[in-house]
């Protein structure tokens, strides 16, 4: 018989949960793509990460956020091509070659937004990246941010 599950046996906390800075393998765990805002609502590529290894494995960091990325896909490139062994802007026109039968599509044109079959691929892939914090001049809190994906081993 399983014990039901008491938010407040354990730790208790509101907040996420912020990896300090340093360099950590992230393990893929969902793609997703909606749109977010109220007045004027923009399409969001979010791709939702684990530690993969470590003191912090299976740690949640926040999910990694693409603004727009039909307008400017290069950051979600960037975590496509590292979580698929490749080091992005060394290895752009290779990716580009072998993976031309991909689909990473992105279409925002109807009111459900839809990603390419080939996303789901992407779920179990494992990459590093420099984690880091950054304390926001508008609200003052403290988010997460992602900078210099590449493949594991790179």
């Amino acid at each position: 018989m399983t014990t039901p599950f008491n938010p407040l046996a354990g730790n208790f906390s509101t907040t996420g949960w912020l990896a300090e800075t340093d360099d950590y393998n992230l393990k893929i765990t969902k793609v997703t793509y909606r749109r977010v805002g109220n007045d004027n609502p923009k399409p969001v590529l979010s791709i939702s990460v684990a530690i993969a290894d470590g003191p912090f494995v299976n740690k949640r960091p926040a999910d990694i956020s693409v603004w727009e990325p039909e307008v400017d896909f290069s950051q979600a490139g960037r975590i496509i091509m590292a979580a698929l062994g490749y080091i992005p802007g060394k290895d752009d026109m290779r990716f580009a070659e072998e993976n031309r039968t991909k689909d990473f599509t992105l279409d925002s044109t109807g009111e459900e937004l839809k990603v390419g079959a080939d996303y789901s691929a992407l779920v179990g892939a494992i990459f590093t990246a420099t984690l880091g914090q950054n304390v926001s001049k508008k609200d003052g809190k403290t988010y997460q941010t992602y900078k210099n994906y590449r493949p594991l081993g790179a």
